[in-house]
């Protein structure tokens, strides 16, 4: 009788991760200018701009309208091609957005109505390691980027719309906080591994 139990349970957990595999919502987008707040934006430029070919995995925490959700994220670029997954604990993607030739595509779970924008957090992984001349490039006029020691701030003529800290100089290697002061949100980045690819 155990054996049958645990078969059955064995079988039960693999049909919910099935159904949850078949549960994602998936979108699609041309349309790479993202909103930073109000008239604050960000166009989206060629992939090898932002990063060399690398694959970083972390832990990356989010406080957002006083919830606090963790998770492993993989960061690979390569090829022109920029992808963010999201990893569940018991290994299945919560989301995954890739952006590449102009476009982004997004794959999540329905998370409910608090969830963040996919949109959102490719911009916010540009920001954190996009180096400071491409984003004047890309940003909405009137955005000045402060790079410092170990900090990186984003502002308008009247206010911080972004405050990002690293713990070395090297963003790729650094223990990461953002601080979106518009949306009110905090991100947490905490380096795993890193590989060239």
């Amino acid at each position: 009788m155990p054996k049958q139990r645990l078969r059955s349970r064995g079988l039960g957990l693999a049909v919910l991760v099935l159904l949850g595999a078949c549960a994602h919502r998936q979108t699609a987008t041309r349309d790479t200018r993202v909103s930073l707040g109000e008239e604050a934006y960000i166009n989206l430029g060629p992939v090898n701009e932002i990063l060399p070919p690398v694959q970083l995995v972390q832990v990356l925490t989010v406080d957002y309208a006083d919830k606090k959700r963790s998770s492993q994220v993989v960061l690979e670029a390569r090829d022109g091609h920029l992808k963010v997954t999201a990893l569940m604990p018991f290994g299945g993607e919560a989301f995954r957005i890739e952006y590449a030739n102009g476009e982004i595509t997004s794959r999540s779970l329905p998370l409910g109505a608090d969830s963040l924008d996919l949109k959102f957090a490719l911009a916010d992984v540009i920001l954190v390691y996009a180096p400071r001349t491409v984003l004047l490039k890309w940003l909405s006029p009137g955005i000045r980027v402060e790079d410092g020691p170990g900090r990186r701030v984003l502002r308008t003529a009247s206010k911080t719309l972004i405050e990002i800290d690293y713990s070395v100089a090297d963003p790729l290697a650094a223990e990461i906080h953002y601080r979106h002061l518009l949306r009110n949100y905090r991100i947490h980045i905490k380096p795993v591994s890193q590989r060239k690819l």
